[in-house]
């Protein structure tokens, strides 16, 4: 025969934090947690032990598909302070501004 063991996550530092998901999504993890006899913090932490490699890889891909934009952004804000160096050397302003014409 064999016995029942529960299952609990490792002792570990814990921080509680707030979190904002959607009520359907919160009904699913309580159901789970339920299904397999644990509370809902003991189950989250368990799924996220076990899917913490997944988590990584989703955080990577999500900073590799932002990687562009981020470097567009570093590379204006270089041509900004090269613009300024170059005002401050110079003294003179050194963007262009368009007025529009007017029928007057």
């Amino acid at each position: 025969m064999s016995k029942a063991k529960p299952v609990y996550p490792s002792e570990r530092k814990v921080r509680k934090i707030l979190i904002t998901i959607p009520v359907d999504q919160i009904s699913m993890i309580d159901n789970c947690a339920k299904a397999i006899g644990m509370s809902r913090s003991s189950f989250l932490q368990v799924y996220f032990d076990t899917y913490a490699e997944a988590v990584m890889n989703f955080a990577e891909g999500w900073l590799a598909g932002i990687s562009y934009y981020v470097k567009k952004g570093e590379e204006a804000a270089i041509v900004e302070e090269a613009k300024a160096t170059a005002e401050t050397l110079t003294g003179k302003k050194m963007s262009v501004t368009r007025r529009r014409k007017t029928d007057e």
